[in-house]
């Protein structure tokens, strides 16, 4: 074994409040930024035009590999919104929606002294996550990238496992091959069978129940 893949939610890090919990603040962030930048808009209304830009954009990809654009939820939200807004705008808008995630979750405790191990034994460690920016902005700010070699966002690729192509960059950036790989994941069909298809071992992880 060269190299260990880990995905990130309910493998290496849990939520500290409900889901639920976590979209208010999210929507909180947002709003509060948009008051900032001097849009004038109702929260509720807001609320609305986000979750159906949602709905619409997971829609477009539904039964197929590719992962929703955040950038086109946010423009549809605006749009209907019927908001004036320059990249400038939307590049402020997405961080504070996304990047106050960080708030809402944590690491589980074996985490760090597992990456630790991992990395004194000269294993190389890749994060492969379906995940939007948050996954991203959790990742930089528990300070993870210190342990790993790569990190994919299904978001930047714009398709998500187990699609192949996110395994494929993993495996190349750490010029190591498919049999020398392990993943460890939450997900029977994204992290065991994703990995499996490459002919790379795979290991569950089951954190609740």
């Amino acid at each position: 074994m060269e190299a260990v893949f880990f995905d990130l939610g309910n493998t290496l890090v849990k939520e500290r409040v409900s889901g639920e919990a976590a979209r208010k603040r999210m929507l909180d962030e947002l709003y509060r930024c948009l008051r900032e930048e001097g849009e004038c808009v109702n929260y509720e209304a807001l609320k609305n035009a986000l979750e159906k830009g949602f709905k619409e954009c997971a829609e477009r990809v539904k039964g197929s590999f590719k992962e929703l654009n955040p950038e086109d939820v946010f423009k549809r939200c605006f749009e209907s919104l019927g908001l004036t807004f320059d990249e400038e705008l939307l590049r402020k808008a997405l961080k504070a929606y996304f990047y106050s995630r960080v708030d809402t979750v944590e690491l589980y405790d074996d985490a760090l002294p597992t990456l630790k191990a991992l990395k004194s034994k000269g294993l190389k460690l890749a994060l492969i996550s379906n995940a939007l920016p948050d996954g991203r902005a959790v990742y930089e700010a528990l300070g993870l990238s210190k342990y790993f070699d790569i990190a994919i966002f299904s978001f930047e690729v714009g398709l998500k496992k187990p699609h192949p192509l996110l395994f494929e960059q993993a495996l190349n950036a750490l010029g190591v091959k498919e049999r020398e790989s392990l993943m460890v994941g939450d997900s029977l069909e994204a992290d065991i069978l994703g990995a499996r298809i490459l002919g790379m071992e795979a290991a569950l992880i089951v954190r609740n129940g």
